[in-house]
């Protein structure tokens, strides 16, 4: 083997694996990007969701659909389903599902508690059997709960219940004994917001609640930032002390039945319980940290963020906090054994209810649409929430991705070129090492342009494959963004405008201007000249909305110059911009006569040496052929340049049509469909599906532009 062939078998070696360690960045950088949502949520076809829980084992979760159905889902495969016979008042809208054992469980709607056995089916299969109901005192909702059992071995269940106007909050309980549901009578209100005797002064409702791990106590987490303590191992004591505070009786009575107080004078965003534990989980809007409170009413603080957080879901078997911020639409975990914030990821706002299922790896999600008025389910993969690394690792992949992707056109340019590739790298090295300065000097911009340019263009390339609306998930879809475009009935229509805005904004733009140009050129007299000058100006100093208003409302309008003058002649109204027939025409009139960009052709004839007129004359030259063969190839640049201008003003026309017709009666263009999906539908997919169509329009042109530079063409543009 040769040198040059062992040199040529290193080279594609080398452009191998650097494709390789290329190809492995984007996928990894896509595994990133496209984690939002992996698992697949059940499908219930057009039912709607109104609840979400845990399973008792850990093991998939139950959701509530608006038939009042309770699904109990695994692997997102519907299990079980089972009718819930709620009664007339009840919303049955699911709250949380609580275990009392391996085959019995207790459901709990906003004003209802459902106890349900696991029996067989009569074909065979397991299902779950309504056994009883009993009423919660309910009051405006949700219920917060958590139990114990107590020595005679019935479960109890405590309610916090809010009130409508968030003045008092009450507690109830209620005791599963054997296949009965007994509901006790309302202790009373645990919480006062006015009086002397006031716990506080300020409006507030219970955000979390967690009985204690030997069952004697209550701590209850309060919006206001108060955190409560209460004794409950004697009904008869705590219910003394509940009738002392309604009666609005002296405060200090109230140490005697162990209540204990503290405030943190920061509004708690989000809060959990750890069930059975008397442990608290919360955020602090103002300090912006993720807090654990104990039974001994003792703050720790876990982690601090840059963002506050709305919602806290606590999950025992992952031992992690799910923390979603609806302000930037993310949800954080954090990880309680390792005592940080583990990954976050984008998510959906609006989150209602979350539930954990470690042993099917999924992470449900309960949620509305921004409306409130439909309500979804999606699903997430536990280990696509824990696989992001942080920006660190984002930015280190992409760094490398970036590096291998340029030794690799390098090294693709040394196979075709050979030993010439080493070489123009050298020189090109050399000369920007020479003119170091300068480059250092350009590397500000340099970063500003990819911060403010580069980077949206990507995002928006990026998006252009996502489902992207406001207020739902953000889910990789390929290109089906795209095929919704092409599938379109405003496809045809929006490629016809735009060829037609082309055609017309050249013509517009040359040969109007062009024409008032050169006849000034031939005018004689100067002040003439500067006369016609400022008055053909004078229609660009218009600002254009104003301008579009005029031709709107003054010309085409229905007591419009043209109308008036119809009407005139025995002619009947005519709609100029409200039908198919002349919407778009009119709109391309709009402007008449044209001669805004004059001035342009006006300084290049201008510019024309007075020598080559002389020569010409001698000559005698007719008038039209001294304008083909003289002035027409000096302003060639400047005619250039303007149909460049004028093609990608035609590709980008918005205003016109927003000032007009909104994009209706058949004139709907590209870069106003952008405008439409994403202030009127909240769609950025589809907008940066036809952004990208657009990109790749103008980069063809701009391409040819600066080919047409590069080869040498001095006069153009």
């Amino acid at each position: 083997m040769t040198t040059n062939q062992k040199r040529q078998t290193i080279r594609w070696i080398a452009f191998a694996l650097s494709l390789l360690v290329v190809v492995c960045g984007i996928w990894l950088l896509s595994s990133v990007l496209a984690s939002d949502i992996e698992a697949s949520a059940p499908q219930f076809g057009n039912t709607n969701f109104t609840g979400l829980s845990e399973s008792f084992d850990s093991d998939g979760y139950f959701v509530m659909t608006a038939d009042d159905y309770l699904h109990e889902i695994k692997g997102g495969e519907v299990i079980r389903s089972t009718l819930i016979s709620k009664v007339a008042e009840d919303s049955a809208e699911l709250m949380k599902v609580i275990p009392i054992n391996e085959t019995r469980i207790l459901v709990c709607s906003r004003s209802y508690v459902y106890l349900l056995d696991l029996q067989q089916g009569a074909d065979g299969k397991s299902e779950w059997k309504q056994k009883d109901a009993a009423q919660v005192y309910y009051y405006s909702g949700p219920a917060l709960y958590d139990f114990r059992e107590n020595a005679e071995g019935n479960v109890e269940l405590y309610f916090a219940l809010n009130n409508t106007n968030g003045q008092n909050i009450n507690l109830e309980k209620l005791t599963v004994k054997g296949d009965q549901l007994i509901t006790g009578e309302v202790y009373g209100e645990i919480l006062k917001t006015s009086g002397k005797n006031a716990l506080t002064t300020m409006k507030t409702k219970v955000k979390a609640l967690s009985i204690s791990a030997d069952g004697e106590s209550i701590l209850i987490a309060y919006e206001n930032g108060q955190i409560m303590k209460i004794r409950i191992e004697n009904d008869d004591a705590f219910h003394e002390f509940l009738n002392l505070q309604s009666g609005r009786e002296d405060r200090a009575a109230y140490d005697a039945y162990g209540v204990e107080v503290t405030n943190f004078n920061d509004t708690i965003k989000g809060a959990d319980g750890h069930p059975g534990q008397g442990v608290l989980y919360l955020t602090l809007q103002n300090a912006r940290e993720v807090a654990m409170i104990d039974s001994n009413l003792e703050k720790t603080t876990l982690g601090k963020t840059d963002v506050v957080l709305d919602r806290v879901h606590f999950s025992g078997s992952e031992n992690r906090l799910y923390l979603q911020s609806n302000d930037e639409n993310i949800m954080h975990c954090f990880d309680l054994e390792a005592g940080n914030f583990s990954s976050k990821v984008t998510t959906v706002f609006n989150v209602d209810a979350w539930a954990v299922s470690s042993g099917t790896n999924e992470f449900a999600v309960y949620w509305r649409s921004p409306t409130g008025a439909e309500r979804y389910l999606s699903a997430y993969k536990l280990d696509a929430l824990g696989s992001v690394g942080g920006t660190g690792a984002y930015i280190a992949v992409l760094c490398v991705t970036v590096i291998a992707g340029i030794l690799a056109l390098y090294f693709l340019f040394a196979v075709i070129t050979g030993d010439k590739a080493f070489k123009w790298v050298k020189s090109t090295l050399s000369k920007i090492w020479k003119g170091k300065w300068c480059y250092l000097v350009l590397l500000p911009s340099f970063a500003l342009l990819v911060m403010f340019a580069l980077y949206p263009s990507f995002m928006t390339i990026k998006d252009a494959f996502y489902q992207h609306i406001e207020g739902q998930p953000y889910i990789f879809i390929g290109f089906d963004n795209f095929k919704v475009l092409f599938e379109s009935s405003f496809w045809p229509e929006m490629i016809r405008n735009t060829i037609l805005f082309m055609i017309c904004d050249i013509f517009v733009g040359i040969v109007p201007p062009v024409f008032f140009a050169y006849s000034i050129k031939l005018m004689r007299s100067k002040k003439t000249v500067q006369r016609v000058r400022l008055f053909m100006y004078l229609p660009s100093i218009l600002v254009g909305i104003s301008s579009l208003l005029v031709w709107r409302y003054g010309i085409y309008g229905a007591n419009g110059m043209l109308n008036q003058f119809i009407r005139s002649v025995g002619g009947d109204t005519v709609s100029f911009l409200g039908t198919n027939e002349t919407a778009i025409w009119s709109i391309l009139v709009i402007g008449f006569p044209w001669v805004g960009g004059f001035l342009l052709f006006y300084g290049a004839l201008m510019g024309i040496p007075q020598e080559i007129y002389d020569a010409v004359e001698l000559e005698g030259i007719t008038l039209p052929k001294r304008f083909i063969t003289i002035e027409l190839p000096f302003i060639m640049g400047q005619v250039r340049y303007v149909m460049i201008g004028q093609i990608i003003a035609a590709v980008q026309t918005v205003g016109r049509i927003w000032g007009t017709t909104k994009g209706t009666y058949g004139t709907m263009t590209p870069m106003f469909k952008v405008y439409d999906y994403l202030y009127n539908q909240q769609d950025y997919g589809k907008a940066s599906a036809v952004a990208v169509l657009m990109l790749l329009v103008l980069s063809g042109i701009t391409y040819f532009r600066l080919k047409k530079m590069l080869k040498g063409d001095q006069s153009y543009g």
